[in-house]
């Protein structure tokens, strides 16, 4: 149970800075998926950042 806490705890604080990103707040009230890797680089998931990128830019382009 305590690891499934920690993921909960870690997803919230990904989203809560999401969220509160100061000048991507005024531009989009929503959250996408830059809003997530900005939050991630901030709270030091650096290390995700580009394979991450790859994803979302390839999702985009297989969408449209």
């Amino acid at each position: 149970m305590g690891g499934i806490n920690s993921l909960n705890s870690c997803t919230l604080k990904l989203l809560l800075q999401a969220l509160w990103r100061p000048s991507f707040t005024m531009l989009c009230p929503t959250t996408n998926g830059d809003g997530l890797l900005w939050a991630m680089a901030t709270l030091g998931f650096e290390d995700y950042i580009e394979p991450l990128k790859s994803y979302l830019t390839r999702y985009r382009e297989v969408k449209n």
